[in-house]
């Protein structure tokens, strides 16, 4: 069964979008049971200081800041607002916009830029400062209205789940006042993520890129406004980039198969995520630092176009990831994994299956890592790109 505590905590410990920390979350249930509590709970437990701000009693100018005009009045600027001290002051933490159903379309508005880029004002949100919102249906909410599309796609969708009674006693009776320190400091917790990141995200951009190559037609499906699914989950270019971090996340985080399947349907709906957790169940992909590294010998094969492509998409993306200057003590290491790259390059085109590099063969080109990242002919790579001389040119043609 999966843990919805266990997703948040993953969520605030997956890199996001422009350089934060965190997936942004919103947690849809009933009044009263608990929402922003257990989210303060989650966020206590994991190290991270928190701050809650009802949105609803909110002007616009309350989360995105106060227009002032400069001394000579020539211009305004926006004085930010104190939730943004707040949290800014803290070493990490979770800002949660309560009542979010309950809020103008203004107010909606205003966190749109909020959420996504960390902007208050003039002033930028910490990037170690997560973002999060609660939410009742708009059946049993105050002066409620569906969350505005562009502010329902900037955030993954969980359903909260209460718990039954036992929960509910157990928590009030040890987790109401817990004061106890958490077991790891988040930014303990954030080494270890990053440590293990490139690989996770690597396979996971593999797996997404091969998934939306063979069904593009589940990448962006914005809902009806009157289907009555306007303010959940629905997919888009930014939600998969989403998605495809959640599916990362929820492998460096620990996550079991149904709580990976749960995070990434918070972010592209029920239907696109049912698909791509099938397909990764079929596709067996192999990890990409074990074929760069030579430990798994990858062989294409002509009935699963849709594997090889995924192998390849995800070996480029872990040597984006990984890259380093030349003269660092990890270069030799990085450039082995460029030329394994290229061998397996020209495996797949040996194979009359050429058209499958050119995806991922496009990147590396454009990044010069072919053989001119190499001197004096000392690398594979030369022997490789002559023998797809052709198909490089079409890649540049492409590019």
């Amino acid at each position: 069964m999966a843990n919805q505590s266990s997703i948040v905590k993953a969520s605030l410990f997956t890199p996001g979008l422009n350089g934060r920390w965190g997936l942004p979350l919103i947690a849809w249930g009933e009044p009263g049971v608990a929402k922003s509590g257990m989210i303060r709970d989650i966020a206590h437990e994991c190290g991270l200081g928190f701050n809650s701000t009802i949105a609803s009693i909110c002007e616009p100018a309350d989360l995105a800041g106060y227009p002032i005009p400069n001394e000579e009045r020539t211009m305004v600027n926006a004085l930010p607002p104190p939730w943004i001290h707040k949290v800014n002051a803290m070493s990490g933490a979770v800002q949660l916009f309560d009542e979010a159903t309950s809020c103008s379309n203004a107010a909606h508005a205003a966190l749109m830029r909020i959420t996504l880029e960390g902007k208050a004002g003039d002033v930028d949100v910490n990037p170690r400062v997560r973002f999060m919102m609660a939410a009742n249906p708009v059946d049993c909410a105050a002066n409620a209205q569906e969350l505005a599309i562009p502010l329902a796609n900037r955030f993954g969708h969980l359903q909260w789940d209460p718990g039954d009674a036992r929960a509910w006693v157990e928590w009030l009776l040890s987790g109401s006042e817990d004061n106890s320190p958490p077991v790891m400091s988040a930014l303990a917790r954030e080494k270890l993520v990053m440590e293990a990141w490139p690989e996770a995200f690597a396979d996971a951009k593999g797996l997404v890129g091969a998934f939306i190559s063979e069904r593009g037609s589940v990448l962006h499906k914005m809902p009806l406004v009157d289907a009555g699914e306007s303010s959940l989950a629905w997919p888009s270019r930014r939600t998969w980039e989403m998605a495809t971090r959640a599916y990362a996340g929820g492998l460096v985080n620990g996550l079991t198969p149904a709580e990976r399947h749960l995070f990434v349907t918070a972010f592209i709906g029920q239907g696109p995520a049912g698909e791509f957790i099938e397909f990764v169940k079929n596709v067996d992909l192999p990890k990409a630092l074990d074929v760069l590294a030579g430990k798994v010998k990858f062989t294409h094969a002509p009935v699963r176009l849709d594997r090889t492509m995924a192998v390849l998409s995800s070996c480029a993306a872990y040597i984006l990831s990984t890259h380093t200057e030349e003269g660092s003590p990890e270069h030799d290491q990085w450039l082995s994994h460029v030329d394994a790259y290229w061998a397996l390059c020209l495996h797949v085109t040996e194979a009359k299956a050429a058209e499958l590099i050119i995806p991922s063969a496009k990147m590396m080109v454009l990044k010069r890592w072919d053989t001119r990242l190499f001197a004096g002919n000392k690398s594979n790579a030369f022997a490789v790109m002559s023998r797809i001389e052709p198909l490089i040119t079409k890649v540049i043609k492409v590019a």
